[in-house]
């Protein structure tokens, strides 16, 4: 040790010399910090245990509200639903809409006759035009063309629809109508989603109008917590969601705008969510130290 570095720690004072000396010893992973933001549920079976429905009572924090069981939703009859979670998943298995089933999703549109579906018909005009007798109602139309070649669907016209919608299939198996398929299924895994916080949000507002039900559970508590913290807000404010707030979402990143702090105070931004690594460095500044992570 050179003589200047024995004279800077000879002036440096012990309680700091001390912090230095463990903070050398103890390996890095011991001083990595873990910064862990919950993330919003996709409300499939992906998602990870522990995922939320981030929401705020309308002060500009958001809460990561606990997901109420579908038990807690039966007990206050509660259902939104934009198309069967099964029934889509067994159609597109991912929610980016990838490996779709192109016959599941041809059988959906040939049997399905809900708004859902009919919005979805009206999204491929090649193949569907609107009912003459039922407003709404979209129909195959009389013949189709796929692949420059054209099928007649009418039975009058000597036509089956059986073989339109067997081209359908070869269209939705090639580009661009798997791309085609694929974003539609991307838009029914958002509809779906809408749906549960939708939910989420009425069984939010009917635990803080009834005092809570043990059936809900971690819902149910940290509802009566944020109650018992919130005395000025109105139920109605348990029911409000995330946006235009900015929020990690456990398929996709973030979505919505700027970054807001949590409840806890803590940056729920997407860089929130990282975790922080790295070594650590001791800085002295007068008799003050602090800890930087890089």
């Amino acid at each position: 040790m050179s003589v200047l570095s024995a004279l800077r720690v000879l002036q440096t004072p012990p309680m700091f010399l001390l912090l230095a000396l463990v903070l050398a010893s103890a390996p890095l992973s011991a001083l990595s910090e873990q910064v862990e933001t919950p993330c919003q549920c996709s409300f499939t079976s992906a998602d990870p245990p522990g995922c939320v429905a981030y929401g705020q009572l309308g002060d500009g924090n958001l809460i990561p509200w606990a997901v109420a069981s579908q038990e807690c939703l039966d007990l206050y009859k509660i259902k939104d639903e934009a198309i069967d979670s099964d029934l889509l998943e067994s159609i597109f298995p991912n929610p980016d809409g990838s490996d779709g089933s192109t016959s599941g999703f041809v059988n959906f549109l040939r049997f399905e006759d809900g708004s859902v579906a009919s919005s979805i018909k009206a999204g491929f005009p090649p193949f569907y035009e609107e009912s003459n007798t039922m407003a709404g109602k979209m129909e195959v139309k009389d013949a189709i063309v796929v692949d420059g070649e054209t099928i007649t669907c009418s039975s009058d016209m000597g036509g089956s629809q059986s073989d339109c919608f067997n081209a359908m299939k070869v269209y939705f198996a090639s580009e661009p109508g798997a791309s085609d398929m694929a974003g539609v299924g991307q838009q029914l895994y958002n509809a779906a989603a809408v749906s549960r916080e939708k939910e989420q949000s009425v069984v939010r507002i009917r635990l803080c109008m009834e005092g809570g039900a043990p059936e809900c559970g971690a819902a149910s508590e940290m509802v009566l917590k944020k109650m018992e913290e919130n005395q000025d807000k109105y139920c109605s404010a348990f029911g409000l969601g995330p946006e235009p707030y900015d929020y990690p979402k456990c398929f996709g990143g973030g979505s919505g705008s700027a970054g807001v702090t949590s409840a806890g105070g803590d940056d729920t931004s997407p860089a929130a969510s990282a975790k922080i690594g790295g070594a650590a460095l001791l800085i002295f500044v007068g008799l003050s130290s602090r800890v930087v992570l890089y």
